[in-house]
Order: structure tokens, then C-alpha cells, then sequence
């Protein structure tokens, strides 16, 4: 019987896989071929490394995966062979927006993945994706070439890589008006109820800056603002985005405050890991030159008031580290 690995099998392998391929739910936009060095790997590694578990082997994959002789185009040499840079999209305001009259998408971040592919002198395409949960897969299977606003968390380092950062995003926080709280001391205690999001960066972030605060969770921002209105949680905090949208949308609602210490994370362009550090290091570089010369602060500012109904920024409001 010919070992699994030799040429024959590879062969019969591989011609499932071409067969197969198209009824994948990543397949759309990329050929059988952008795949196959992936398929093919693994099918030699699972012979390879037979019996032993994920943990035990991922660094010996790593290592082999760097030096795999059929493995296919980096994202750069990709980009430059097709003349295409492929961007995911999906409807949030405001930072990605699909006119429905004209097809176009406009927001802070395809504004700045336009730049990017004007920098490059290739064309911008826009992909589809169901939201902010399914860019991880988007980009490990190749789908896209880079996806924006992401926050470089460790679980998801593990998976794909990062480059920027592109813009700080600041947690704020909004009051009812019979709470006049402005910093986080004032809402770091038990008597202070703050209404979260159940399992959100703004329940983290309170715990790091108000840790003696009564929090009083939700699952929908709607009802946290409900809560609020009607006195039954003193204030909530989330990000300045949201929080706007918010208070623009419920004038009921109190005071709008940026608190001291400034809490704020910075959002990313997620990427494939990969070798050839050329197109890291490109973003790396336009996201430095962008952030100094103020572009992605405008960008930001500019798309608030266009996409998210917000009539005016307080000048507290800052998208810079």
C-alpha cells in the first residue's frame, strides 16, 4: 500500500478537494488554487505529525509551514499579481455604509482602506461579511486581505496578525440626569449603579476603572439606555461611537463625559500571518503617517456626522492615543 503522502495519493486528494471545493463557505471570490497549498499541507502535516494532539504539535507546524516548498503567494505578491485589494464590509455605521441607491460604500474605515489601495495603485474591492465576529475566519481562510477597526486581542493573535494601530477608540460614559459623575472615581462605588453590556469590553473596562461600582448588566443597548432613563442604573459606559448615537437619540438622558483617567484601546487592520512582511509593514507605516498628520482623526469626524445622525462632536472627543 503507497504511503499517503507520495505523489499518487496527494493526487487523488487533491482531486476531491478541487471537486469539493466550490460548496465551501469560504470558497466565494478565491479559486481552488489560493487554496490548494493550504489543503496540501495539511494533508502531508496530519500523516506527519499522526497521533499527536494540536498543542503538542503547533510549533512544529509553524515552522514547517514557514519553510513549505508549495506554499502559494504572500498577501504583497498577491496584491501586485491581481491589482486588487479585497476589504471587508459589512453595514455599521459609521464606519462602513452601503448607499442602497448606487451600491457604493462610504464610512471612516472604507475611507481609509481607499487610501490604502490609492498608496498601492490598486483597486479597492469590497467584500461582504455577516459582522465583526466572522473577520477573524475572513482573514485566516484567505477570503480577505485585511479588515479594519479590529482590536488586537490575544485569542485572536493567535489566529491572524495586526498592523497599526490605525485610531484610539475612548470609552465614555453617559448619566442620568440626577447623577453628576465625571470621573471614574465617582462611579467607583457600590452605591453607583452603571449599566454594561453582559460580556462586552465595556464590562472589562468598567472593572479595571470603577471596580466598586454596582453594575447592572444587559444583553441590548437599548435597554441599557432604558435603564438609565428611567433612574433604575445612574449611568452607563461605553464607546464614544455608541454613546453619541445614544444621547443624540434619547435627549432625556444626562450629562455626555470623557472620565479621567482616559480609557481608550486602539483598533487595528487585521492580516494574515504570514512571512513576507511587506504589506504589514506597509500599513504599519501609512497608519503612522496617517495618525500623525491627523487624516484618521478627520476620517472618523467626518463619517459621525454623515453616517451616524450626530449633529455635533464635543471637542473632548478624541480618536488620537
Amino acid at each position: 500500500m503507497a504511503h499517503r503522502n507520495d505523489t499518487f495519493d496527494w493526487n487523488s486528494e487533491d482531486e476531491y478537494w478541487r471537486t469539493n471545493f466550490p460548496a465551501r463557505p469560504y470558497a466565494s471570490g478565491r479559486t481552488y488554487d489560493d487554496y490548494r497549498p493550504g489543503y496540501r499541507f495539511g494533508f502531508e502535516s496530519a500523516n506527519r505529525y499522526q497521533g499527536r494532539s494540536w498543542d503538542d504539535a503547533e510549533s512544529d507546524l509553524m515552522r514547517d509551514w514557514d519553510r513549505y516548498e508549495h506554499r502559494g503567494q504572500s498577501t504583497w505578491e498577491q496584491i501586485k499579481d491581481t491589482g486588487k485589494l479585497r476589504f471587508a464590509v459589512f453595514s455599521y455605521a459609521p464606519y462602513f455604509m452601503k448607499d442602497p441607491a448606487t451600491g457604493e460604500w462610504g464610512g471612516a474605515l472604507v475611507e481609509m482602506a481607499r487610501d490604502v489601495a490609492n498608496e498601492l495603485k490598486v483597486e479597492l474591492e469590497m467584500v461582504e461579511v455577516g459582522g465583526w465576529s466572522e473577520l477573524v475566519l475572513a482573514i485566516s481562510t484567505g477570503k480577505v486581505d485585511f479588515a479594519a477597526g479590529m482590536q488586537a486581542t490575544p485569542i485572536r493573535a493567535t489566529a491572524i496578525d495586526f498592523a497599526g494601530p490605525i485610531y484610539w477608540i475612548e470609552w465614555v460614559t453617559v448619566n442620568n440626569p440626577n447623577f453628576n459623575g465625571t470621573n471614574w472615581e465617582d462611579y467607583n462605588n457600590p452605591d453607583v449603579k452603571v449599566a454594561v453590556m453582559t460580556g462586552s469590553a465595556d464590562q472589562l473596562l468598567l472593572e479595571k476603572w470603577a471596580p466598586k461600582a454596582t453594575q447592572v448588566q444587559f444583553k441590548e443597548l437599548s435597554q441599557i439606555i432604558l435603564a438609565v432613563s428611567s433612574g433604575r442604573a445612574d449611568a452607563f459606559t461605553t464607546t464614544v461611537l455608541s454613546s453619541m448615537i445614544a444621547k443624540e437619540k434619547n435627549p432625556g438622558l444626562g450629562t455626555f463625559n470623557t472620565p479621567k483617567p482616559r480609557a481608550a484601546l486602539p483598533g487595528y487592520f487585521g492580516i494574515r500571518q504570514e512571512m513576507d512582511p511587506r504589506f504589514k509593514n506597509f500599513l504599519n507605516w501609512w497608519a503612522e503617517w496617517n495618525n500623525k498628520l491627523g487624516h484618521n482623526e478627520r476620517r472618523m469626524k467626518e463619517a459621525m456626522i454623515q453616517y451616524s445622525g450626530i449633529s455635533e462632536i464635543p471637542e473632548s472627543v478624541s480618536f488620537t492615543e
